[in-house]
């Protein structure tokens, strides 16, 4: 039986367990997009995770969504990350950077000067969003033209590169969570009726060929997806999503991605296992699975759902040691959630860790503080 502390061969790197750290927000970085010093300390520290992928990076100024989240804009933000890569090279541990743009859910406050979000049509999101001067509610933003869709290719394809010369093993597009490429998916948001909307396979193209874009750039084998079905955060409401992802995946069959993360939140955990289920089917290569039930039933998901790996959230953020508290058995620390967004280092390099992977992590530590 595969268990989670199984190593795995993914096309063109070899991970040493299953148990990987999922992406996660933590507002720490610059206001010029730079992630902060403390940065290389906090990856290091979780490098026992079999793979590890960074926060949500933008990929272009246009395409950041909150107050002091970093980005891969520009060679100034992408130099900032390479303290980090060097750390997590130096364990072996794959470290994916996240491309996400935020898409109708930005907020004018954090883009260039008369920048106005945009997204494939005309909808706002309704609610909120979080900015340096509190929550601000969420405006109409600008429909993209067909032109306007190139560049936001390009633009996810510079980052990428950006992205490989900083020392990281691989890009991950975030197509969930309500954000940009996930406005495209879903009906509620896309109302176009040009070759980018319309049918659940129209709906698709703009991330089938951001994804295609990425793999002639970066390599199919360092280029992941996520996906997160029936999650109705950031005003997302799609009835047709199991359509669209089967279209999605079906279409990128060829490619052999180096990974593909669903994190489905239809509710109940028997739907989420019935998209698992359906999704498994459309990806030949590596599958991996997230959500809130990973903590409670990591080992059960890889059987349960055909899963090659579990993504962990916020477990570890307050276990940084989460691969070595799972083998022994041992109490996992509550998460500070006074503490997840923005702040010092309070809440992000200050949770303890146990005596089996104390003294690798503390090295590892002092090396990140080491860091020019």
């Amino acid at each position: 039986m595969t268990t989670l502390e199984d190593p795995i061969q993914l096309p063109g790197h070899q991970v040493r367990n299953r148990i990987w750290m999922a992406a996660m927000t933590r507002a720490r970085a610059r206001a010029d997009g730079c992630i902060g010093d403390l940065a290389a300390q906090y990856y290091a520290q979780r490098a026992s995770a079999g793979l590890v992928v960074s926060e949500g990076l933008f990929p272009c100024e246009a395409g950041r969504g909150y107050a002091l989240t970093p980005g891969l804009a520009n060679a100034a933000q992408a130099a900032a990350w390479e303290p980090a890569t060097r750390r997590l090279r130096e364990h072996g541990t794959p470290f994916f950077a996240q491309l996400m743009h935020a898409g109708r859910v930005a907020h004018p406050s954090v883009l260039p000067p008369g920048v106005q979000p945009c997204a494939p049509s005309a909808v706002a999101a309704a609610g909120s969003v979080w900015t340096a001067d509190g929550e601000q509610p969420l405006t109409v933003p600008r429909a993209l033209s067909r032109s306007d869709i190139a560049t936001v290719i390009d633009e996810h394809v510079q980052a990428a590169r950006r992205a490989m010369a900083a020392g990281f093993a691989g890009v991950q597009l975030h197509a969930g969570s309500g954000y940009l490429c996930m406005q495209f998916l879903a009906a509620n948001s896309n109302r176009r009726s040009d070759a980018y909307g319309g049918s659940p396979r129209n709906r698709a193209r703009f991330v089938i060929e951001l994804v295609e874009a990425l793999a002639a750039a970066v390599g199919a084998r360092r280029t992941s997806l996520k996906l997160t079905p029936g999650k109705r955060f950031n005003d997302i409401d799609d009835g047709e999503w199991p359509h669209t992802c089967n279209a999605l995946l079906t279409a990128l069959r060829p490619l052999p991605l180096a990974f593909v993360e669903c994190a489905p939140d239809t509710g109940t955990s028997d739907a989420d296992a019935a998209v698992h289920e359906a999704l498994r089917a459309c990806v030949p290569g590596p599958y991996t699975v997230g959500g809130g039930s990973a903590v409670a039933l990591p080992q059960s998901l890889l059987a349960r759902h055909g899963a090659d790996a579990v993504m962990f959230g916020r477990a570890f953020i307050a276990n940084p040691d989460l691969p070595a508290r799972l083998h022994m058995r041992r109490p996992l620390h509550a998460v500070d959630t006074d503490t997840v967004y923005g702040g010092d280092h309070r809440g992000y390099t200050d949770y303890g860790v146990s005596t089996v992977d104390a003294d690798r992590t503390q090295a590892s530590a002092h090396n990140a503080q080491e860091t020019p």
